[in-house]
C-alpha cells in the first residue's frame, strides 16, 4: 500500500533522461527520456504521488531545467513547487526537499509525509538518508520503496530451457532492473543476470523456477554502487584477477558479495573507489566496472547492420590503397604519422596528470581535446558528454562526423591517467601518462582528421564518432555512462574500435595485441571476432613498419586476459561488438598465467613512447574504422 502523503524527488540526468550538452557554459544541449521514464512517472501519479525535481546545474544548466522537463514531454507530471534546484553538494538541499515535501502535503491528512530521492549517484542517496528520506538507485525501484519493500542486489540464474526471447520478455515484465548479464563458463555457459529488485518480486521470480541468489543485506542498493572488479596489478604476479588474501583483510571485504570466475562483485558506498578497496598502501590496482541499472540490458543483441563475416576478405582488399605509402601517400598517412602522434602526445603528457582526482588538470585536458578536434575539420561537430562519478562532475569528448548509411561506427580512446602513489601518499601527483593513454588519445585525434578528410571525397559511410572516455582508469565510468546514454538515444552502433596503449614497442618483432574476448553473449563474441580478424588483416600490410597481429581469445570460445580491463567491455556488455587494439602487454597468456610487461606501466616515468610503432598501429585501426564505416 502506498502512503496518502507520498512525494518522490527525481534527478534528471543519468535517471529520468539522457542529457547531452555542447559549448561553452553548455549553452547547446539535447535531452531524451530513457524508454521506461513516461510508464513510471504515469504510474505513480495515478497512485496519487506528489512528483518532484532535484535539478543538479552541473548536468542540465538551471536554467534549462524547465525546457528539458517540456520537451521530453514530462512536465505535467510535477508539481512545480517541487522542482528545487541544488546550488551546491551537500546536505541542505535534501533538507530543503524534506520541509517542501512538508509544506506541500500539509493538511491533507494525519498520515505522515513519505519522500524519497530517486538518483543514480549513491553519494546522494546516503544524504538524502541523512536528511530523513527514503531512496531508490532507479526510477522503476521508487514505488516498492513507497511501500515498504526492501531492496536486494541479486544474481538471476536463468534456467536452461527458456529459449532467449522468452526469458528477456519475463524480466522485463517484472520490477527488475538489471546491472550485468553474463554467462558462467563454469556452469555450461548458463546465463546469469545480476540485478536490484525487490523482495516482493525475488519471491515471485523464485516461485518460477528461477533460482535467485540474494547478495549483500536487505537494501544495500540505496546506498551503495554495484563493482565487477576483474583485474589487478602486482609486480611478479602473473595472474588477472583479485586475490582473495588480499581482501579479507581489509574492511571492504564485507563489501564483498560475490566471487566469480570474472572477478569479485563488490558494493561499495558513494564517492568510495573500487581502483584500491582494499586500503593497503601496496594495495593493486583493481581493474573494472562501474554496473549501472538499465532496463536495455534486456534486449537481445540487435540486427546486424554490417556483413561481419565478410570484413576480413574487406580488408585486405582495401586496406592496401587505405594504408600506401607511395609518392601521395593517402588521407590515413597524411594525418597519422609519426611527427604528429609525438606532438599531441608530449601536449598531452607534459600536463602533471589527467587523473580525475585533479580536476583542474582534467578539466584542462578536456578542453585542448574540444579545441584540437575542432581543429582537426569543420566536418566534425564537437560535444561534450558530462556524467558523474565519485562525487565529481566529469566529461567525455565527441566528435561526430555525419554519415548516411545506416548504423554508427565508434573510434575510441581514454583521455585520462594514473599513476600508483608514492608510500604514505594517496594519490599521485604526477601521472603524464605518455603510453597510457596520451598514445591512443594522440591517434584517435588524428584518425578524426583523417576520415575527415575520407569523408570529402564523396564515399558513402556511416555515421563516425571519434570519443575520448573519461575516467577509464576509475571502473571504465565514463564509457558505461555513454554507452547507457547511447542506447536511450536509441542509437544504433555497428562496432566499437578502442585504442589504449599503442605507444610502447619493448623489442623486434613490432607486435601487436587484438582483444575481443567476451562472455556476454555468442553474437557479440562472434562479431567482435571478426572485427578482430579485420585489425589483424590490415595489421601485416602496413608498409612501413608490418605489424604482427596477436588475437585475444587466439580463437572463439576461448579466454581474453584483458576481459573488462578498457573501454571495449562496455560495448559488450551492451551487446555491441567492439575489439582492444594495444601494444604488446600481456605474457605468459598461453601458459596460462597472464601478466603484464611494462615496468612503466602507472607510474610517473610513463613519459616515453614509441612514435612509429604508435603511428602504425593508429593508420592500422583507422583503416579498419573506415572499411566498417563504408561496407556493407
Amino acid at each position: 500500500m502506498i502512503p496518502t502523503r507520498a512525494v518522490v524527488f527525481f534527478d534528471i540526468a543519468n535517471t529520468l533522461a539522457s542529457v547531452r550538452t555542447a559549448g561553452k557554459m553548455r549553452r547547446s544541449w539535447t535531452a531524451t527520456p530513457y524508454d521506461e521514464t513516461a510508464s513510471v512517472l504515469d504510474a505513480l501519479h495515478k497512485e496519487g504521488v506528489s512528483l518532484g525535481v532535484l535539478a543538479d546545474p552541473r548536468k542540465v544548466p538551471r536554467r534549462a531545467i524547465y525546457e528539458v522537463l517540456r520537451k521530453t514531454g514530462i512536465i505535467d507530471y510535477f508539481d512545480e513547487r517541487l522542482i528545487l534546484y541544488r546550488t551546491r553538494r551537500g546536505f541542505r538541499i535534501y533538507e530543503t526537499a524534506a520541509l517542501t515535501a512538508e509544506k506541500v502535503r500539509w493538511g491533507q491528512d494525519a498520515a505522515p509525509v513519505i519522500a524519497v530521492v530517486v538518483t543514480e549517484d549513491a553519494t546522494e542517496r546516503a544524504l538524502a538518508k541523512a536528511a530523513g528520506l527514503l531512496s531508490a538507485p532507479h526510477p522503476l525501484l521508487a514505488l516498492p520503496v513507497l511501500q515498504g519493500r526492501p531492496l536486494r542486489y541479486v544474481r538471476i540464474r536463468i534456467p536452461s530451457e527458456l529459449a532467449e526471447d522468452e526469458w528477456r520478455a519475463r524480466l522485463s515484465a517484472v520490477r527488475v532492473v538489471p546491472l550485468y548479464v553474463t554467462r558462467e563458463p563454469m556452469a555450461g555457459g548458463q546465463v546469469v543476470v545480476y540485478a536490484v529488485t525487490d523482495v516482493a518480486t525475488a519471491a515471485q521470480l523464485d516461485g518460477k523456477g528461477y533460482r535467485i541468489d540474494r547478495l549483500g543485506g536487505e537494501n544495500e542498493p540505496q546506498l551503495t554502487d554495484l563493482y565487477l572488479l576483474v583485474g589487478h596489478e602486482q609486480e611478479g604476479d602473473g595472474t588477472p584477477h583479485p586475490v582473495p588474501g588480499e581482501v579479507t583483510e581489509s574492511l571492504a571485504a564485507r563489501r564483498v558479495v560475490a566471487s566469480t570466475e570474472e572477478g569479485l562483485f563488490v558494493a561499495l558506498p558513494g564517492g568510495w573507489s573500487g581502483t584500491n578497496f582494499s586500503g593497503r598502501p601496496d594495495a593493486r590496482h583493481y581493474h573494472g566496472m562501474k554496473l549501472i541499472g538499465a532496463r536495455a540490458l534486456l534486449k537481445p543483441p540487435g540486427p546486424a547492420l554490417l556483413m561481419y563475416d565478410a570484413l576480413p576478405a574487406t580488408g585486405s582488399a582495401k586496406g592496401a590503397a587505405l594504408l600506401s605509402s607511395g609518392p601521395e601517400p593517402g588521407a590515413i598517412r597524411r594525418n597519422v604519422d609519426a611527427d604528429k602522434l609525438k606532438k599531441l602526445v608530449q601536449r598531452y603528457s607534459s600536463l602533471p596528470s589527467r587523473d580525475i582526482n585533479f580536476p583542474k588538470k582534467n578539466n584542462r585536458a578536456v578542453s585542448m581535446l574540444e579545441s584540437d578536434l575542432n581543429e582537426a575539420s569543420d566536418r566534425l561537430v564537437v560535444r561534450k558528454h558530462s556524467f558523474t562519478h565519485l562525487d565529481r562532475a566529469l566529461d567525455n569528448v565527441v566528435a561526430t562526423l555525419d554519415g548516411t548509411l545506416d548504423g554508427i561506427v565508434i573510434l575510441c580512446a581514454h583521455l585520462d591517467s594514473f599513476a600508483k602513489p608514492e608510500q604514505g601518499s594517496d594519490l599521485a601527483k604526477r601521472a603524464p601518462g605518455a603510453d597510457d593513454n596520451a598514445s591512443g588519445l594522440a591517434a584517435v585525434v588524428s584518425a578524426a582528421a583523417a576520415l575527415a578528410e575520407l569523408a570529402g571525397t564523396g564515399e558513402a559511410h556511416r555515421e563516425i564518432r571519434f570519443v575520448l572516455f573519461n575516467s577509464e582508469e576509475y571502473q571504465l565510468a565514463g564509457s558505461v555512462e555513454y554507452v547507457r546514454d547511447c542506447e536511450a538515444q536509441h542509437d544504433r552502433i555497428v562496432c566499437a574500435f578502442n585504442m589504449d596503449m599503442i605507444g610502447f614497442d619493448a623489442a623486434p618483432p613490432a607486435m601487436v595485441e587484438i582483444h575481443c574476448g567476451s562472455p556476454v553473449h555468442p553474437i557479440v563474441q562472434e562479431r567482435s571476432f571478426k572485427l578482430a580478424e579485420l585489425v589483424a588483416a590490415l595489421a601485416v600490410l602496413e608498409p612501413e613498419l608490418p605489424l604482427q597481429p596477436k588475437l585475444y581469445p587466439a580463437s572463439l570460445g576461448g579466454t581474453d586476459p584483458a576481459h573488462g580491463w578498457s573501454d571495449q567491455f562496455s560495448f559488450h556488455t551492451s551487446s555491441i561488438p567492439a575489439c582492444l587494439v594495444c601494444e604488446e602487454f600481456w605474457t605468459n597468456v598461453a601458459a596460462g598465467t597472464a601478466s603484464m610487461d611494462h615496468d612503466r606501466y602507472h607510474t610517473p616515468n610513463d613519459t616515453v613512447t614509441h612514435d612509429d610503432y604508435a603511428a602504425a598501429v593508429a593508420r592500422v585501426v583507422t583503416a579498419a574504422a573506415w572499411i566498417a564505416a563504408t561496407s556493407s
